[in-house]
């Protein structure tokens, strides 16, 4: 499929925008940048809740909490309820997502959750990031700086969340 090369160079060589589109196709059907829009909804879902904690936003809770334990899956709100009685490598979570199908969740246990969910943000961010290493490689031996590499196979949002935040913190400190 025919694939939007954005740089911030006007021009690239035939052999780097084919290069770019190659490595665009590739990172389309990889699910690692899918697992992190989860993991954000889930982290937007958490601060929702500590902001304005009813059981509708609860229930939204348990929601995301389902599809980080299982991205491809549709979570209906019969499963809701099973899904906490159900075995997982989550178990400390197990009573915790039972209490946020019915919108019975405690402050301190939603930050908790907020925590996990951190924790697999900073994962996922780690393993986008090695994912794209070869890219910016593989670009640099073809002339495109990582910043037209990234954007180019990412998209600019990425390229702002895993490496411009990351220089500007470094750079800060």
């Amino acid at each position: 499929f025919p694939v939007t090369i954005a740089t911030k160079k006007e021009k690239l060589t035939s052999d780097q925008n084919s290069y770019l589109e190659r490595q665009a196709r590739g990172f389309a059907k990889d699910k690692v940048h899918e697992a992190l829009f989860i993991l954000k909804d889930a982290k937007r879902a958490v601060e929702e809740y500590l902001k304005n904690p009813t059981p509708t936003a609860s229930a939204s809770l348990a929601y995301v909490f389902a599809k980080i334990n299982d991205p491809g899956s549709v979570v209906r709100e019969s499963e809701l309820k099973l899904f906490g009685k159900a075995g997982s490598l989550y178990d400390k979570f197990k009573q915790q997502v039972s209490d946020l199908a019915t919108g019975k969740i405690t402050e301190r246990k939603a930050r908790e959750l907020g925590g996990f969910i951190s924790g697999k943000i900073q994962s996922a961010e780690a393993d986008l990031k090695t994912k794209l290493q070869p890219v910016i490689e593989g670009g640099k031996r073809r002339g495109i700086d990582a910043e037209d590499a990234v954007t180019a196979v990412a998209g600019p949002e990425y390229y702002r969340q895993l490496y411009r935040d990351w220089e500007t913190d470094r750079k800060s400190t």
